[in-house]
């Protein structure tokens, strides 16, 4: 007889509350591994208190949207100047900041350029497929949401390909 598994674990949630809301994520998945009283802290026991922004958030959102804008426009200025716009909040650190961002994605240029050769960005609902939002319903209960940076597809094969 074969042992089977289920595709997903989902974890008992009713030790920490009945408040819980179901949605799972990668980042929420991730926490939950890592350390149950810090998933708790975050996701179950949240407050409404806003969350505190860092100069993660920050670096990773400016080069992801210059990323996006050059993989869908092809401008090197325009992709800079979006990327630019985007970091926010203005949090940075010596490691972390936004000149450093703006340079990492001077230096992405060339590799995306590469990508290009072989790939196109897909077109969704009459617009191109960056900056898309998912839910996955597992059960009545729960559900898996996620982000997609930019869907792009082989100009060859048909195949696509998800950032």
């Amino acid at each position: 007889m074969i042992n089977e598994q289920p595709l997903l674990y989902i974890p008992n949630l009713s030790p920490f509350t009945s408040n819980a809301t179901g949605r799972l994520s990668y980042s929420t998945l991730n926490t939950l591994d890592t350390c149950e009283r810090m998933y708790q802290l975050e996701h179950v026991l949240d407050n409404g208190a806003p969350r505190e922004e860092s100069e993660h958030f920050s670096f990773g959102h400016c080069f992801g949207e210059g990323v996006a804008h050059y993989l869908v426009h092809k401008d090197r200025d325009a992709a800079l100047l979006t990327a630019w716009l985007a970091y926010y909040p203005q949090i940075e650190t010596a490691k972390k900041n936004q000149a450093k961002a703006l340079n990492a994605l001077t230096v992405a240029f060339s590799k995306l350029d590469d990508i290009l050769m072989d790939y196109e960005v897909v077109s969704f609902e009459g617009k191109p497929a960056v900056e898309l939002n998912f839910r996955l319903n597992i059960d009545k209960t729960y559900y898996f949401s996620g982000h997609i940076d930019v869907v792009l597809r082989n100009k060859y094969t048909g195949q696509f390909f998800i950032f």
